[in-house]
C-alpha cells in the first residue's frame, strides 16, 4: 500500500494541475486529494498563459501536466523545457490522452519521466505518484554472498564498494532465512561447495517470501559450472566461474540488482493491490451474501453471510446444489430465464425468495455472472446477494397502509395530483377526479384544472398560487371554490408543494380536498357564535344594570341603617330593629356579589392580577377580621405560617377565598370548637394552603354534592346564615388562577379543606393605586386647616344625596353642593369652586368620567380631587377610573367609615 494513502494533514503535498483544456478534472482532483495532496488547478491554454501560471506558483511538491495534441512539437518542447527549467526539483507528471512515442521520448529528453493516459484509474495514478518518488531515490545495490567455503570470496569482491554496492556475507546457508528478515537485499551470490548441493539449495530456498523477485548469480571456482544449466533452470539467473574479471562482474551485478529492485518494486505494488482487494473482499463478505459455484452449479464456496442467513453450515452447502434452498414460490420459467442469462456469460438480477434450514422464507436481492476460461467456456459462476426481508415485508405493509389510506382519503374526500414539469403532464387521483365528477380515465392539462376554478378571485388566486410554486419555490395551502362537472359549486382546499433537483422545480405536488360540509358546518357555528355573542353582551349588559340598580336602593338602606345603629335616641327594641335591618341588608348585598361574581366566572369575564403573594399575610388579614365570630364561639383559630413561601395569585381572590373557607369552618364548627391553617409543599413547584376545623363532618352523599350553586347540603334549616355560593365560587377562582380546590371530611370528626397554587419566585408588590392617589391628593391640596371647605356630589339619585348629606351633617367646616344633573354641577363648580368632587359614574346625559374630563379642562380643576362613587364594583371599571384621573373609587353601597376618612384624608 502506497505510504500516500496514510498522509496527514501536515504531509500533503502542494500539488498543481495546469492544463489547457477546459474539462471536468473533479474526479482527478479528489482521487489526488485523497492520496495526500493538496490540489489547486491553473488553466493556460497558451504559452504566455503557461508562463503567467507558473509565475503565480511560489512553491510546489508536485506539476501534474494535462497537455492536449493540438500543439506542433517544438511548443510542446519549448512548454516542458519551461516549466522544467523553473521547476527543477520538483516531481512532474506528465498527462496526456493518447500514446505517442515522440513526446513521451522529448519528455524523457527533458528528464520527465512518469507518464499517464486519461482516462485512468485510481491504481494507475498510485503508482504514478509512487514512481516520481522514486526517482529521487539513491541507486544503492545491497549484495549478499552465502559462501562455506574455508576461505570466502568476501576479498575477491572489496572492490565492488567503490561501485555503489554494500556487501554482506553469510558463512552458514542455513541461517538464509533468518539474515533475510534483518538484511533486504537485492542480489545474492551463492559459493557453495557441491555444486549437486548447489542446485538442491536453490530448489528449496525459492520458497523463502523474503527472496522473491531477488536476483541468485553463482560463483564456482572451476573454469565452468558443471550443472550450470540446471542452476538456470532452478532459480539462478547466471553462473560465473573463476577467475572473476572485476568489470563483468559489476556489470552483470547492475544489471541483475536494477531488475531485482524492479521485480521487488512489482510485488510490493501487487501485494498492495492484492491487499486492497482481500479488504474489499472482507467489507463485501461483511455485507453481502457470497457464494460461488462450478459450471455444474455445485457449491465451491459460500461466506458466512450465507450460512448464517440460510441457516446451514458450509459442510451442508458445499458440494450441494442452490436447490436446497429453493422456496417453491417461484416458477419453473422463472429459473430457466436466469439459466439462460448466466450460462451464456451475460449477468442476471433479480429477487428471489430462499427458504431457510428452519422452514422460513428470507428474500434476497441477488447479482448472478458466469465467468468463461479461454476457450470461451463458463468454468464458474459467483453470486451477490443481500438480504431483503425486512424490506419486502415493508412493502408489503406499505402496499396495505397505502391502501387503507386510499380507502380512508375516498372517506374523507382526500385527493392526490401532481404536476410534472419535465413532459408537463398533470395526473389526478381517483378521490380528486371523482371530486370534479369527471371519468376515472380523465386528467386534464393544468389550464383545464385551473378553469374548474370559479371564475374571478378565486380562479386568478389559484393561477398565481401554483405559478409561484413553479417559478418562487413557495408551497401553498388555500381553499377555494370550484364548479364540477355537473355545474356544482364545491369547496375545495387545496395544498402545492413544489420539489427541487439543483435549485430548479421539477415537480409539484399535493392534496385536493372537499370541504363543503365542514365549510356549511363552520357558517353555522358562525352564525351560533354570532347569536352567543350577542347573548352573552345582553346578560353582560344585563348583569351590569342589575349591579347597579341594586346597589342603589342598597345604598340607602344600609347607609341610613349604619346612621341608625350610631344614633343615641333609639331605645334598645328600636336598636335592634336597625341591626336586623343592617344584617338583612348586608346579606342581601353578600348574595348580589357573589351572584355578580359567579355570573362573570361562567361568562369568562373575570380578570385577575396576578403577583407574589404572601400566605402568611392573607391569614393574618383573614383571621383578624373573622375574629369576633370566633370570640363569640369561643372558638380557637391557629395558624403555622413561618415558614411558608410565596405563591403566584390574585391577592384580592385569594383573600376573597380564604374568607369563605374561614367564614364556613367557623360557622359549621362547634362551640370551643378548633380551626387551624397550615400551608406545605406538595411538589416542588406548587404549595397547598389546608383549613381544618372541629365541626360535624360530611357525609360521602354531602361531599358528592359540594361546590355546586346554591346547594347548602341541608344547612338552610339550620339556621345559619348562607346562600349556597361562596364554595362553587371558591373552587371557580382557585381553578382560574391556576390551582386546585379539595376536601377531606369524616363525619363526627371535622373537615379539612385544601388549596394547591403555584409557588411564586419573585416577592415584588404591586402598585398602591390608591395610596399613591391620596399622597397626590394631599400635595395638591390649596386649602389651608380650620377653613371651611367646600364638596360638590354629583348624583341623580335623592336617596343616595340625601344619604351622604345626612352623614356630613356633623361637619361644621365643611359645605356640601349637591347637583341632580352634570349640568347643574357645571354652573355650580364654575360660580362656587369647590375642594372636592364627589361623582357618580351612571349620570343622566353625561357619563361621570366625560363631566370630569370637560372640568379638568378649566385651569382651576387642575388641582381639585375627584371620587367616583358607583354601584358598578368591578376591578375593570375602578381600574377605568383610576386611569382617567379619580383619586379614590367607593363603590355602593357607601361603607361610612371609609368615607369619612376618604373625606379626613382629602380634606386635610
Amino acid at each position: 500500500m502506497s505510504r500516500l494513502i496514510f498522509s496527514t494533514q501536515n504531509e500533503l503535498k502542494r500539488t498543481f494541475v495546469i492544463t489547457d483544456l477546459m474539462q471536468d478534472l473533479s474526479r482527478l482532483i479528489f482521487d489526488l486529494e485523497s492520496l495526500g495532496c493538496d490540489v489547486t488547478r491553473l488553466f493556460a491554454e497558451s504559452y504566455s498563459e503557461l508562463l503567467d501560471v507558473l509565475a503565480s506558483i511560489d512553491h510546489a511538491d508536485l506539476l501534474l501536466l494535462f497537455c492536449s495534441e493540438r500543439h506542433d512539437v517544438a511548443d510542446y518542447e519549448r512548454c516542458l523545457q519551461t516549466v522544467k527549467q523553473l521547476f527543477p526539483r520538483t516531481k512532474i507528471i506528465l498527462l496526456t490522452q493518447t500514446f505517442s512515442i515522440r513526446n513521451r521520448l522529448i519528455a524523457n529528453r527533458l528528464g520527465i519521466y512518469t507518464h499517464l493516459l486519461f482516462p485512468y484509474d485510481r491504481f494507475q495514478l498510485q503508482r504514478a505518484l509512487q514512481s516520481v518518488d522514486e526517482q529521487d531515490e539513491e541507486k544503492i545495490f545491497k549484495l549478499l554472498l552465502v559462501d562455506n567455503h574455508e576461505t570466502t570470496a568476501e576479498n575477491l569482491l572489496d572492490f565492488m564498494h567503490e561501485r555503489g554496492f554494500e556487501l554482506a556475507v553469510l558463512r552458514d546457508p542455513y541461517q538464509l532465512h533468518a539474515c533475510l528478515q534483518a538484511y533486504d537485499c537485492d542480489l545474492l551470490f551463492l559459493r557453495l561447495e557441491g555444486e549437486q548441493f548447489c542446485c538442491q539449495y536453490m530448489n528449496v530456498i525459492k520458497e523463502i517470501e523474503a527472496i522473491k523477485g531477488v536476483s541468485i548469480i553463482v560463483l564456482s571456482d572451476k573454469d565452468t559450472c558443471e550443472n550450470e544449466a540446471h542452476c538456470l533452470s532452478t532459480h539462478a539467473d547466471a553462473c560465473l566461474s573463476l577467475p572473476y574479471d572485476s568489470e563483468s562482474l559489476v556489470r552483470q551485478a547492475k544489471i541483475h540488482a536494477q531488475r531485482s529492485q524492479l521485480a521487488k518494486r512489482n510485488i510490493r505494488r501487487f501485494n498492495a493491490h492484492y491487499f486492497e482487494r482481500e479488504r474489499e473482499h472482507a467489507v463485501l463478505d461483511i455485507h453481502a451474501l457470497v457464494s460461488a459455484t462450478d459450471r455444474y452449479g455445485r457449491i465451491t464456496y459460500v461466506n458466512d453471510n450465507f450460512c448464517q442467513t440460510s441457516g446451514h453450515s458450509s459442510y451442508e452447502l458445499l458440494g450441494n446444489n442452490h436447490r436446497l434452498i429453493k422456496s417453491g414460490l417461484h416458477d419453473q420459467a422463472f429459473y430457466q430465464d436466469m439459466w439462460r442469462t448466466i450460462s451464456s456469460g451475460g449477468v442476471w438480477k433479480g429477487e428471489i425468495c430462499n427458504r431457510r434450514k428452519d422452514g422460513s422464507f428470507y428474500w434476497v436481492d441477488s447479482t448472478i455472472a458466469g465467468f468463461m476460461d479461454e476457450q470461451g467456456k463458463i468454468y464458474q459462476y459467483i453470486s451477490i446477494r443481500k438480504d431483503i426481508t425486512n424490506r419486502i415485508l415493508a412493502e408489503k405493509q406499505l402496499h396495505r397502509t397505502i391502501d387503507l389510506l386510499e380507502r380512508t382519503n375516498e372517506a374523507a374526500r382526500i385527493g392526490f395530483w401532481e404536476y410534472s414539469l419535465a413532459d408537463n403532464q398533470l395526473y389526478w387521483s381517483k378521490v380528486t377526479r371523482a371530486i370534479h365528477c369527471v371519468p376515472e380515465e380523465y386528467q386534464p392539462t393544468v389550464d383545464e384544472a385551473i378553469n374548474y376554478y370559479r371564475s374571478g378571485n378565486n380562479r386568478e388566486r389559484i393561477q398565481s398560487l401554483f405559478t409561484q410554486a413553479v417559478n418562487k419555490h413557495i408551497p401553498y395551502d388555500t381553499e377555494l371554490v370550484i364548479t364540477n362537472a355537473k355545474g356544482e359549486e364545491i369547496w375545495v382546499r387545496t395544498i402545492g408543494i413544489p420539489e427541487l433537483s439543483q435549485g430548479v422545480c421539477t415537480r409539484v405536488y399535493g392534496l385536493f380536498q372537499d370541504i363543503t360540509d365542514r365549510k356549511h358546518m363552520l357558517l353555522s357555528l358562525v352564525h351560533a357564535k354570532e347569536a352567543a355573542e350577542t347573548a352573552n353582551i345582553a346578560k353582560s349588559q344585563f348583569m351590569s344594570q342589575m349591579s347597579h340598580e341594586l346597589r342603589t336602593p342598597l345604598n340607602a338602606i344600609l347607609g341610613f341603617s349604619q346612621i341608625l345603629r350610631e344614633s343615641e335616641s333609639l331605645n334598645e327594641e328600636e336598636h335592634s330593629d336597625v341591626d336586623e335591618i343592617f344584617k338583612a341588608g348586608t346579606h342581601l348585598l353578600t348574595l348580589i356579589n357573589e351572584v355578580l361574581d359567579l355570573s362573570a366566572v361562567e361568562s369568562g369575564r373575570m380578570n385577575f392580577s396576578f403577583e407574589a403573594v404572601s400566605i402568611k399575610e392573607i391569614v393574618e388579614e383573614c383571621c383578624q377580621l373573622l375574629a369576633p365570630l370566633a370570640l363569640k364561639r369561643q372558638i380557637t383559630m391557629q395558624h403555622s405560617m413561618d415558614q411558608a413561601p410565596l405563591i403566584k395569585v390574585d391577592r384580592g381572590r385569594l383573600k376573597q377565598i380564604l374568607l369563605n373557607l374561614l367564614s364556613n369552618a367557623l360557622k359549621y364548627n362547634r362551640d370551643q370548637g378548633r380551626v387551624k391553617v397550615s400551608a406545605e409543599p406538595v411538589r416542588d413547584d406548587m404549595i397547598r394552603i389546608r383549613v381544618a376545623d372541629t365541626g360535624a363532618g360530611l357525609s360521602q352523599t354531602q361531599l358528592a354534592q359540594l361546590f355546586k350553586p346554591f346547594n347548602r347540603l341541608g344547612k338552610e334549616h339550620g339556621g345559619v346564615e348562607g346562600t349556597g355560593i361562596g364554595l362553587a365560587l371558591s373552587k371557580s377562582l382557585t381553578e382560574l388562577m391556576g390551582g386546585k380546590v379539595g376536601v377531606e371530611s369524616k363525619e363526627g370528626e371535622g373537615s379539612v379543606f385544601w388549596l394547591d397554587f403555584p409557588k411564586a419566585y419573585s416577592a415584588e408588590e404591586p402598585r398602591q393605586i390608591h395610596a399613591e392617589a391620596v399622597d397626590q391628593a394631599k400635595e395638591g391640596d390649596h386649602n389651608t386647616s380650620g377653613k371651611t371647605k367646600t364638596v360638590l356630589y354629583v348624583e341623580d339619585n335623592p336617596a343616595n344625596l340625601k344619604l351622604v348629606a345626612h352623614i356630613l351633617s356633623s361637619r361644621d367646616n365643611l359645605t356640601l353642593l349637591t347637583a341632580l344633573s352634570p349640568q347643574v354641577a357645571i354652573e355650580i363648580a364654575l360660580n362656587q369652586p369647590p375642594d372636592l368632587i364627589l361623582m357618580d359614574l351612571n349620570l343622566p346625559e353625561m357619563s361621570g368620567f366625560d363631566l370630569m374630563a370637560l372640568l379638568k379642562q378649566e385651569q382651576g380643576f387642575k388641582a381639585v380631587p375627584f371620587v367616583a362613587i358607583s354601584a358598578d364594583a368591578t376591578k375593570a371599571n375602578i381600574a377605568k377610573a383610576f386611569e382617567s384621573g379619580f383619586v379614590d373609587y367607593l363603590s355602593k353601597p357607601l361603607d361610612i367609615k371609609r368615607f369619612n376618612n376618604m373625606i379626613d384624608s382629602l380634606l386635610a
